[in-house]
Protein backbone atom coordinates (compact mmCIF):
# COMPACT_ATOMS: atom_id res chain seq x y z
CA UNK A 1 0.00 0.00 0.00
CA UNK A 2 1.25 3.85 -1.07
CA UNK A 3 1.32 6.29 1.70
CA UNK A 4 -0.50 9.17 -1.15
CA UNK A 5 -1.42 8.64 -4.55
CA UNK A 6 -1.24 11.94 -6.51
CA UNK A 7 -4.43 11.15 -9.68
CA UNK A 8 -3.22 13.44 -12.91
CA UNK A 9 0.49 13.66 -13.65
CA UNK A 10 -0.28 17.49 -15.02
CA UNK A 11 1.36 20.66 -13.57
CA UNK A 12 -0.50 20.95 -10.59
CA UNK A 13 0.19 17.50 -10.05
CA UNK A 14 3.39 16.67 -10.66
CA UNK A 15 4.32 19.42 -8.81
CA UNK A 16 2.13 18.32 -5.62
CA UNK A 17 4.16 14.67 -6.21
CA UNK A 18 7.85 16.14 -6.45
CA UNK A 19 6.87 17.95 -3.07
CA UNK A 20 5.90 14.90 -1.39
CA UNK A 21 8.42 12.52 -2.68
CA UNK A 22 12.06 12.76 -0.73
CA UNK A 23 10.33 12.07 2.64
CA UNK A 24 9.57 8.85 4.66
CA UNK A 25 5.93 8.68 2.14
CA UNK A 26 5.66 6.33 -0.16
CA UNK A 27 4.33 7.96 -3.36
CA UNK A 28 2.78 7.37 -6.74
CA UNK A 29 1.76 9.12 -9.61
CA UNK A 30 -1.17 8.11 -11.87
CA UNK A 31 -1.14 10.13 -14.62
CA UNK A 32 -1.70 9.12 -18.88
CA UNK A 33 1.22 10.10 -21.33
CA UNK A 34 0.43 12.83 -23.98
CA UNK A 35 -1.94 10.65 -27.07
CA UNK A 36 0.18 10.33 -30.25
CA UNK A 37 -2.90 10.37 -32.05
CA UNK A 38 -5.33 12.81 -30.54
CA UNK A 39 -8.25 11.93 -32.98
CA UNK A 40 -7.78 8.47 -32.06
CA UNK A 41 -7.58 8.72 -28.48
CA UNK A 42 -10.13 7.47 -26.21
CA UNK A 43 -8.84 8.49 -23.26
CA UNK A 44 -8.43 11.49 -20.61
CA UNK A 45 -6.77 14.63 -22.47
CA UNK A 46 -4.51 17.29 -20.72
CA UNK A 47 -4.09 21.44 -21.56
CA UNK A 48 -0.20 21.18 -21.05
CA UNK A 49 0.29 19.70 -24.07
CA UNK A 50 2.13 22.77 -25.61
CA UNK A 51 5.04 24.73 -25.35
CA UNK A 52 4.28 28.14 -24.66
CA UNK A 53 1.99 29.41 -21.84
CA UNK A 54 2.41 32.98 -20.15
CA UNK A 55 4.52 33.61 -16.89
CA UNK A 56 4.40 36.84 -14.89
CA UNK A 57 4.16 38.19 -11.32
CA UNK A 58 2.16 41.29 -12.39
CA UNK A 59 -1.83 40.00 -11.65
CA UNK A 60 -4.96 42.61 -10.47
CA UNK A 61 -5.83 39.51 -8.59
CA UNK A 62 -3.19 39.77 -5.44
CA UNK A 63 -3.70 36.07 -4.90
CA UNK A 64 -2.50 34.85 -7.92
CA UNK A 65 0.02 37.20 -8.04
CA UNK A 66 1.38 35.62 -4.44
CA UNK A 67 0.87 32.47 -6.04
CA UNK A 68 2.82 33.49 -9.17
CA UNK A 69 5.84 35.10 -7.37
CA UNK A 70 6.01 31.94 -4.89
CA UNK A 71 6.13 30.01 -8.33
CA UNK A 72 8.56 32.00 -9.98
CA UNK A 73 11.20 31.95 -7.20
CA UNK A 74 11.66 28.19 -7.28
CA UNK A 75 11.89 27.83 -11.11
CA UNK A 76 15.69 28.40 -11.05
CA UNK A 77 16.16 25.03 -8.44
CA UNK A 78 13.50 23.52 -10.37
CA UNK A 79 15.50 24.13 -13.53
CA UNK A 80 18.68 22.86 -11.75
CA UNK A 81 17.81 19.75 -9.88
CA UNK A 82 15.52 18.29 -12.96
CA UNK A 83 18.41 19.63 -15.50
CA UNK A 84 15.80 20.95 -17.84
CA UNK A 85 15.32 24.58 -18.68
CA UNK A 86 11.16 25.45 -19.28
CA UNK A 87 11.40 29.15 -18.25
CA UNK A 88 12.27 31.65 -21.34
CA UNK A 89 12.53 35.46 -19.87
CA UNK A 90 11.08 38.08 -21.90
CA UNK A 91 8.93 40.19 -20.19
CA UNK A 92 5.54 40.53 -20.36
CA UNK A 93 2.69 43.58 -21.57
CA UNK A 94 -0.78 43.59 -19.83
CA UNK A 95 -2.93 46.81 -21.44
CA UNK A 96 -5.97 48.00 -21.93
CA UNK A 97 -7.51 51.17 -23.55
CA UNK A 98 -6.50 54.42 -21.56
CA UNK A 99 -10.30 55.04 -20.94
CA UNK A 100 -11.94 55.50 -17.35
CA UNK A 101 -13.68 52.04 -18.13
CA UNK A 102 -10.06 50.48 -17.33
CA UNK A 103 -9.11 52.74 -14.70
CA UNK A 104 -9.98 50.35 -11.97
CA UNK A 105 -8.13 47.60 -13.70
CA UNK A 106 -4.52 50.15 -13.94
CA UNK A 107 -4.99 51.10 -10.41
CA UNK A 108 -5.18 46.97 -9.51
CA UNK A 109 -2.07 46.56 -11.08
CA UNK A 110 0.01 49.23 -9.38
CA UNK A 111 -1.34 47.89 -6.14
CA UNK A 112 0.09 44.65 -6.41
CA UNK A 113 3.03 46.38 -7.51
CA UNK A 114 3.57 48.31 -4.71
CA UNK A 115 2.01 44.98 -2.14
CA UNK A 116 4.76 42.85 -4.21
CA UNK A 117 7.69 45.48 -4.12
CA UNK A 118 8.24 44.59 -8.40
CA UNK A 119 10.96 47.04 -9.26
CA UNK A 120 10.70 45.21 -12.39
CA UNK A 121 7.77 46.74 -13.45
CA UNK A 122 7.01 49.82 -15.20
CA UNK A 123 3.97 51.75 -16.10
CA UNK A 124 3.94 53.04 -20.12
CA UNK A 125 1.31 54.73 -22.00
CA UNK A 126 0.71 55.39 -25.46
CA UNK A 127 3.15 57.12 -26.78
CA UNK A 128 5.79 54.92 -24.75
CA UNK A 129 4.02 51.84 -26.23
CA UNK A 130 4.45 52.83 -29.77
CA UNK A 131 8.20 53.96 -28.83
CA UNK A 132 9.26 50.59 -27.38
CA UNK A 133 7.44 48.58 -28.99
CA UNK A 134 7.36 49.93 -33.12
CA UNK A 135 5.84 46.71 -33.89
CA UNK A 136 2.40 46.70 -31.92
CA UNK A 137 -0.52 49.05 -32.47
CA UNK A 138 -1.42 49.95 -29.40
CA UNK A 139 -2.63 53.54 -29.75
CA UNK A 140 -4.69 55.14 -27.03
CA UNK A 141 -3.50 52.33 -24.57
CA UNK A 142 -1.91 52.37 -21.74
CA UNK A 143 -0.60 49.38 -19.55
CA UNK A 144 2.42 47.98 -16.93
CA UNK A 145 5.20 45.79 -18.80
CA UNK A 146 7.25 43.22 -16.33
CA UNK A 147 10.50 42.45 -17.21
CA UNK A 148 13.15 39.90 -15.44
CA UNK A 149 10.71 37.60 -13.48
CA UNK A 150 7.65 37.27 -16.48
CA UNK A 151 8.17 35.63 -20.08
CA UNK A 152 6.85 32.09 -20.75
CA UNK A 153 7.23 28.70 -19.83
CA UNK A 154 6.89 25.37 -21.50
CA UNK A 155 4.04 23.54 -19.80
CA UNK A 156 5.37 20.33 -21.25
CA UNK A 157 9.11 20.32 -19.73
CA UNK A 158 7.84 21.63 -16.82
CA UNK A 159 5.94 18.66 -16.51
CA UNK A 160 8.66 16.74 -17.24
CA UNK A 161 10.86 18.49 -14.78
CA UNK A 162 8.35 18.14 -11.90
CA UNK A 163 8.15 14.37 -12.85
CA UNK A 164 11.69 13.51 -13.13
CA UNK A 165 12.66 14.96 -9.51
CA UNK A 166 9.62 13.20 -7.83
CA UNK A 167 10.97 10.04 -9.77
CA UNK A 168 14.56 10.69 -8.52
CA UNK A 169 13.41 11.28 -4.85
CA UNK A 170 11.78 7.74 -4.99
CA UNK A 171 8.12 8.34 -6.06
CA UNK A 172 6.51 5.83 -8.36
CA UNK A 173 4.84 6.81 -11.77
CA UNK A 174 2.12 4.58 -13.29
CA UNK A 175 1.73 5.85 -16.55
CA UNK A 176 -2.07 5.79 -16.74
CA UNK A 177 -5.44 7.64 -15.88
CA UNK A 178 -7.30 6.46 -13.06
CA UNK A 179 -11.37 5.50 -14.18
CA UNK A 180 -12.69 4.86 -10.71
CA UNK A 181 -11.92 5.24 -6.63
CA UNK A 182 -13.84 3.78 -4.00
CA UNK A 183 -12.67 5.34 -0.42
CA UNK A 184 -12.62 2.85 2.67
CA UNK A 185 -12.40 3.70 6.65
CA UNK A 186 -8.48 2.73 6.05
CA UNK A 187 -7.50 3.44 2.74
CA UNK A 188 -8.34 4.65 -0.89
CA UNK A 189 -8.59 2.18 -3.97
CA UNK A 190 -8.23 2.90 -7.39
CA UNK A 191 -8.65 1.19 -10.82
CA UNK A 192 -6.45 2.15 -14.07
CA UNK A 193 -7.63 2.06 -17.08
CA UNK A 194 -4.06 -0.10 -17.76
CA UNK A 195 -5.71 -2.70 -15.73
CA UNK A 196 -3.51 -1.89 -12.21
CA UNK A 197 -4.90 -1.08 -9.09
CA UNK A 198 -3.95 1.01 -6.58
CA UNK A 199 -4.54 1.58 -3.10
CA UNK A 200 -2.94 4.24 -1.14
CA UNK A 201 -3.46 5.55 2.64
CA UNK A 202 -4.57 9.03 1.40
CA UNK A 203 -5.42 10.65 -2.31
CA UNK A 204 -4.77 13.76 -3.97
CA UNK A 205 -6.88 13.92 -7.17
CA UNK A 206 -5.17 16.70 -9.84
CA UNK A 207 -6.87 15.79 -12.97
CA UNK A 208 -7.80 19.11 -14.27
CA UNK A 209 -11.14 19.22 -16.33
CA UNK A 210 -11.59 15.42 -15.96
CA UNK A 211 -11.21 15.58 -12.17
CA UNK A 212 -14.96 14.95 -11.83
CA UNK A 213 -14.16 11.76 -13.89
CA UNK A 214 -13.17 10.15 -10.48
CA UNK A 215 -14.67 12.19 -7.63
CA UNK A 216 -17.72 10.69 -5.62
CA UNK A 217 -19.05 14.45 -6.10
CA UNK A 218 -18.42 16.58 -8.81
CA UNK A 219 -17.17 19.86 -8.14
CA UNK A 220 -18.92 22.76 -8.38
CA UNK A 221 -16.38 24.34 -11.62
CA UNK A 222 -17.46 25.39 -14.92
CA UNK A 223 -14.85 23.89 -17.76
CA UNK A 224 -14.69 26.21 -20.79
CA UNK A 225 -13.85 24.89 -24.39
CA UNK A 226 -11.54 26.87 -26.06
CA UNK A 227 -9.83 27.67 -29.26
CA UNK A 228 -5.84 28.45 -29.45
CA UNK A 229 -4.56 29.88 -32.80
CA UNK A 230 -0.78 29.65 -34.48
CA UNK A 231 0.44 31.76 -36.76
CA UNK A 232 3.47 29.67 -37.89
CA UNK A 233 6.70 32.26 -39.02
CA UNK A 234 9.44 31.75 -41.38
CA UNK A 235 13.10 32.14 -39.93
CA UNK A 236 13.16 36.64 -40.77
CA UNK A 237 9.77 37.10 -38.75
CA UNK A 238 10.66 35.10 -36.41
CA UNK A 239 13.86 36.62 -35.89
CA UNK A 240 11.92 40.39 -36.18
CA UNK A 241 9.63 39.47 -33.37
CA UNK A 242 11.98 37.52 -30.99
CA UNK A 243 12.38 40.05 -28.65
CA UNK A 244 8.44 40.40 -28.36
CA UNK A 245 6.97 40.17 -24.71
CA UNK A 246 4.01 38.62 -23.96
CA UNK A 247 0.95 40.55 -24.27
CA UNK A 248 -2.09 40.67 -22.77
CA UNK A 249 -4.42 42.78 -24.52
CA UNK A 250 -8.14 43.69 -22.97
CA UNK A 251 -11.03 45.32 -25.03
CA UNK A 252 -13.63 47.87 -24.50
CA UNK A 253 -16.05 47.22 -27.34
CA UNK A 254 -14.95 43.78 -29.00
CA UNK A 255 -18.16 41.91 -29.86
CA UNK A 256 -16.75 38.24 -29.04
CA UNK A 257 -13.96 39.01 -27.00
CA UNK A 258 -12.97 40.38 -23.14
CA UNK A 259 -8.81 40.26 -23.92
CA UNK A 260 -6.21 38.25 -25.64
CA UNK A 261 -2.84 36.87 -25.13
CA UNK A 262 0.03 36.67 -27.37
CA UNK A 263 2.80 34.98 -27.05
CA UNK A 264 6.32 35.62 -29.26
CA UNK A 265 7.84 33.63 -31.80
CA UNK A 266 8.51 29.53 -30.12
CA UNK A 267 10.39 26.95 -31.79
CA UNK A 268 8.28 23.64 -31.81
CA UNK A 269 9.71 20.67 -31.54
CA UNK A 270 8.99 20.00 -35.07
CA UNK A 271 11.08 22.68 -36.38
CA UNK A 272 8.65 25.41 -37.21
CA UNK A 273 8.51 28.91 -35.24
CA UNK A 274 4.42 29.51 -33.91
CA UNK A 275 2.98 32.68 -32.39
CA UNK A 276 0.37 31.69 -30.19
CA UNK A 277 -2.75 33.67 -29.61
CA UNK A 278 -5.67 33.08 -27.72
CA UNK A 279 -8.60 34.69 -26.02
CA UNK A 280 -11.64 34.65 -23.69
CA UNK A 281 -14.85 35.00 -25.37
CA UNK A 282 -18.14 36.54 -24.15
CA UNK A 283 -19.90 33.55 -24.47
CA UNK A 284 -17.61 30.80 -23.96
CA UNK A 285 -19.01 27.15 -24.90
CA UNK A 286 -19.70 24.45 -21.96
CA UNK A 287 -19.84 21.18 -22.59
CA UNK A 288 -22.55 18.85 -20.87
CA UNK A 289 -20.82 16.12 -19.84
CA UNK A 290 -17.29 14.17 -19.82
CA UNK A 291 -17.72 12.22 -23.18
CA UNK A 292 -18.26 16.10 -25.14
CA UNK A 293 -15.53 17.04 -23.36
CA UNK A 294 -13.02 14.26 -24.90
CA UNK A 295 -14.79 14.56 -28.24
CA UNK A 296 -13.83 18.37 -28.24
CA UNK A 297 -10.24 17.55 -27.67
CA UNK A 298 -10.46 14.78 -30.33
CA UNK A 299 -11.61 16.97 -33.24
CA UNK A 300 -12.37 20.21 -31.95
CA UNK A 301 -12.41 23.19 -34.25
CA UNK A 302 -13.98 26.71 -34.21
CA UNK A 303 -14.19 29.08 -37.11
CA UNK A 304 -16.64 31.64 -35.19
CA UNK A 305 -13.81 31.81 -32.73
CA UNK A 306 -10.71 31.30 -34.71
CA UNK A 307 -11.26 34.49 -37.16
CA UNK A 308 -12.00 36.71 -34.77
CA UNK A 309 -8.70 35.91 -33.34
CA UNK A 310 -7.09 36.40 -36.46
CA UNK A 311 -8.33 39.70 -36.96
CA UNK A 312 -7.28 40.76 -33.24
CA UNK A 313 -3.88 39.34 -33.83
CA UNK A 314 -3.51 41.71 -37.13
CA UNK A 315 -4.75 44.22 -35.39
CA UNK A 316 -1.84 43.90 -32.92
CA UNK A 317 0.80 43.11 -34.93
CA UNK A 318 -0.86 44.69 -38.64
CA UNK A 319 2.49 43.85 -40.87
CA UNK A 320 2.85 40.59 -39.16
CA UNK A 321 3.89 38.10 -42.25
CA UNK A 322 2.83 34.57 -41.72
CA UNK A 323 3.43 31.53 -43.73
CA UNK A 324 0.38 29.61 -42.28
CA UNK A 325 -2.51 29.46 -39.40
CA UNK A 326 -3.19 26.56 -37.30
CA UNK A 327 -5.73 26.36 -34.29
CA UNK A 328 -6.01 23.54 -31.59
CA UNK A 329 -8.59 22.88 -29.13
CA UNK A 330 -7.89 24.02 -25.38
CA UNK A 331 -10.04 23.88 -22.00
CA UNK A 332 -9.96 25.88 -18.60
CA UNK A 333 -12.06 25.20 -15.53
CA UNK A 334 -13.27 27.65 -13.55
CA UNK A 335 -14.48 27.96 -10.12
CA UNK A 336 -16.96 30.51 -8.91
CA UNK A 337 -14.80 31.76 -6.08
CA UNK A 338 -11.95 32.27 -9.46
CA UNK A 339 -9.46 30.27 -6.92
CA UNK A 340 -8.29 26.62 -7.08
CA UNK A 341 -9.86 24.22 -5.49
CA UNK A 342 -7.16 22.85 -2.63
CA UNK A 343 -9.28 21.27 0.12
CA UNK A 344 -10.76 17.91 1.92
CA UNK A 345 -13.22 15.90 0.57
CA UNK A 346 -13.40 13.05 2.89
CA UNK A 347 -11.56 13.64 5.73
CA UNK A 348 -8.14 11.80 6.41
CA UNK A 349 -8.70 10.21 2.94
CA UNK A 350 -9.39 12.29 -0.35
CA UNK A 351 -8.12 15.73 -1.22
CA UNK A 352 -8.55 17.71 -3.95
CA UNK A 353 -6.63 20.43 -6.20
CA UNK A 354 -8.16 21.55 -9.57
CA UNK A 355 -9.70 24.43 -11.03
CA UNK A 356 -7.10 26.45 -12.34
CA UNK A 357 -8.94 29.55 -14.27
CA UNK A 358 -7.03 29.86 -16.84
CA UNK A 359 -4.03 31.38 -14.55
CA UNK A 360 -2.80 28.26 -12.84
CA UNK A 361 0.42 26.94 -15.39
CA UNK A 362 2.80 29.72 -13.99
CA UNK A 363 1.87 28.99 -10.19
CA UNK A 364 1.81 25.20 -10.85
CA UNK A 365 4.59 24.60 -8.06
CA UNK A 366 3.01 27.03 -5.41
CA UNK A 367 -0.65 25.86 -5.72
CA UNK A 368 1.37 22.40 -5.82
CA UNK A 369 3.22 22.82 -2.42
CA UNK A 370 -0.36 23.29 -0.76
CA UNK A 371 -1.61 20.86 -2.03
CA UNK A 372 1.07 18.50 -0.64
CA UNK A 373 0.52 20.00 2.32
CA UNK A 374 -2.60 19.72 2.31
CA UNK A 375 -2.41 15.76 1.48
CA UNK A 376 0.37 15.04 3.83
CA UNK A 377 -1.12 16.89 6.78
CA UNK A 378 -4.91 17.66 5.55
CA UNK A 379 -3.45 21.51 5.40
CA UNK A 380 -1.25 24.49 5.92
CA UNK A 381 -0.68 27.06 8.61
CA UNK A 382 -0.44 30.37 7.44
CA UNK A 383 0.61 33.68 9.12
CA UNK A 384 -2.00 35.80 10.47
CA UNK A 385 -3.47 38.17 6.97
CA UNK A 386 -1.53 35.76 4.60
CA UNK A 387 -3.45 36.19 1.30
CA UNK A 388 -2.92 32.08 0.73
CA UNK A 389 -5.18 30.97 3.76
CA UNK A 390 -6.96 27.59 3.31
CA UNK A 391 -10.10 29.51 3.38
CA UNK A 392 -9.69 31.25 -0.27
CA UNK A 393 -9.41 27.93 -1.82
CA UNK A 394 -12.46 25.81 -0.51
CA UNK A 395 -14.69 24.29 -2.28
CA UNK A 396 -17.76 26.29 -1.58
CA UNK A 397 -20.43 23.45 -0.86
CA UNK A 398 -17.99 21.68 1.71
CA UNK A 399 -17.24 25.13 3.16
CA UNK A 400 -21.38 25.48 4.07
CA UNK A 401 -21.51 21.61 5.19
CA UNK A 402 -18.62 22.60 7.63
CA UNK A 403 -20.64 25.88 9.15
CA UNK A 404 -23.66 24.18 9.31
Amino acid sequence: MYDILVIGNGLIGSAAAKYLSGTDLKVVIAGPLEPTDWASHSGVFASHYDEGRITRMLDPDPLWAELARRAIHAYPEIERESGLQFFQPGGCLKVAPDTPQFAELHASLEAVRKRLNLTTCESLRSAELQDRFPYFALSGHAGMLESGTAGHISPRALVQAQTRIAQKRGATLVSSYVERLEVNTESVTAWCASGEQLQAKRVLVSSGAFSNGVLPTPLDFEVQLRIVLFAELDEAEAARLQDMPDVIQGFANHPTLRDVYVLPPIRYPDGTNLLKIGGEPHRPRIPSNQDELKAWFRTGDCPEEVDPLKAALFALIPDLRATAFHSKPCVLTYTPTNRPYLDTVVPERLFVAAGGCGLSAKSSDAIGHLAAQLTHRSGWETPAGSLLCPEAFRIPQILETKAA
